[in-house]
């Protein structure tokens, strides 16, 4: 059950993305100068090495939360 749930959300998350992702382009604007980056899918490729930073920090801040919360309880 759990797993067929799973597959659904995968599957309308996909889709929903494709169909969002497919209307965005990321743009960069020099002056007057526009220049497309990219395009669709290609914004994915474009800003993973982003979304990889952010989740390194988030799983560095979650050990640093339980280091200090276990040395605020072993002083109680």
């Amino acid at each position: 059950m759990c797993i067929g749930i799973g597959l659904a959300l995968a599957f309308l998350l996909w889709f929903y993305s494709d169909a969002m992702l497919s209307e965005y382009g990321l743009t960069e604007q020099i002056g007057t100068t526009s220049i497309v980056v990219a395009n669709g899918w290609e914004i994915v490729w474009t800003l993973w090495p982003l979304a990889l930073l952010f989740m390194v920090l988030g799983g560095v801040l979650v050990l640093l939360f339980l280091k200090v919360r276990g040395r605020l309880s072993a002083k109680r």
